[in-house]
């Protein structure tokens, strides 16, 4: 079976062929025949150059600048992603339809290329049949060709560049994943030297201890976690989720340690204010006044403020209240 590199060479033959046939035609009014004997390539190939104006199939190289978007990208291939042997068709496979529509989208911005997704009844599979872009992935970004699960790693064109942090955007979007209550992310894949460049990559931004696993069963497959609220966030700075539901997670995770420190805020705003309403505690804290709101009546049943209602004053000609705080004891 011929590589992607036999392929695009012999498509430059043929065009150096067919330039060359052109010239003869024009020169000499020379047949399709004494062409084809000429250059040794078969008459109707020829004929078709020559009488019906068809050109030799080309194989459109591109050379993309090394962006955080194609970056990206190569992450969600390295995760979900496919390239045939033959060089010539990308496959990412997917649960979810709307995060396909958002990779098609950067594939049409950054290559302008026809982008197909199917539903195959249980998943939806993103189709690109470009030699040129396979050739990308396979060559830059060092994808297999074929199956890739235990071969794949971060190349060095990225591994030592701030593009390492897409890349990794793109692998969590795919094989990642994240439990927003009990505070941990996950990564799971057959490739040792991927796990390995992603734990140093996390260990650099601050993520100083995480958990490697080695689950047997269907071949090996390796998972690395880590946990904490304060590695969720430094995460979420350096690399994120681009996939609507993963980012949003992280976001529940983020405003639910929020939370629990707003408890600790009001009653130390309290201790120094006594008989604050919420909208000045909200205001000093930084904090939405709903929030603290709720967060004064968990403090009431809890026996650390006592916590009551003013009589209703008329504001824009209707009647509201205003809700007032003590502070009794910090136990």
């Amino acid at each position: 079976m011929e590589t992607l590199e036999e392929r695009i060479k012999e498509q430059e033959i043929r065009l150096e062929r067919y330039k060359e046939a052109i010239k003869l035609r024009r020169k000499y009014k020379w047949g399709s025949r004494r062409i084809g004997k000429f250059l040794k390539m078969p008459v109707p190939t020829v004929s078709d150059w020559i009488y019906r104006n068809l050109t030799p199939e080309r194989i459109k190289i591109y050379k993309p600048q090394i962006t955080s978007e194609l970056c990206y990208l190569a992450g969600v291939i390295a995760g979900d992603g496919h390239l045939d042997k033959e060089g010539s068709t990308l496959k990412i496979t997917n649960g979810r339809k709307d995060f396909l529509i958002s990779i098609r989208k950067i594939f049409e911005k950054t290559f302008k290329c026809y982008v197909k997704i199917e539903d195959n009844g249980t998943f939806y599979d993103l189709y690109i049949s470009r030699s040129g872009i396979v050739y990308i992935f396979n060559k830059m970004f060092k994808i297999p060709l074929g199956k890739k699960a235990d071969k794949i790693f971060i190349p060095n064109l990225i591994l030592n560049t701030e593009f390492r942090y897409d890349f990794l955007r793109g692998l969590y979007d795919t094989d990642g994943s994240i439990c927003d209550y009990k505070h941990h992310i996950s990564l799971y894949t057959k490739s040792k030297k991927l796990i390995r460049q992603v734990k140093n990559i996390l260990k650099d931004i601050g993520i100083k201890k995480t958990y490697l696993m080695e689950i047997h069963g269907y071949g090996s497959v390796y998972r690395l976690f880590f946990l904490g609220i304060d590695n969720l966030i430094l995460f979420k700075d350096k690399i994120g989720f681009s996939k609507f539901e993963k980012a949003l997670k992280m976001e529940k995770s983020v405003i639910r340690k929020v939370n629990s420190n707003l408890k600790e805020k009001i009653l130390d705003y309290l201790e120094k204010y006594p008989n604050s309403d919420r909208f000045q505690i909200a205001s000093a804290i930084k904090a939405h006044p709903v929030s603290v709101h709720k967060n004064l009546r968990k403090l009431t049943k809890d026996n650390k403020i006592l916590f009551f209602r003013k009589s209703p004053y008329i504001i824009d000609g209707r009647f509201s209240g205003s809700y007032k705080a003590t502070y009794v004891i910090r136990k």
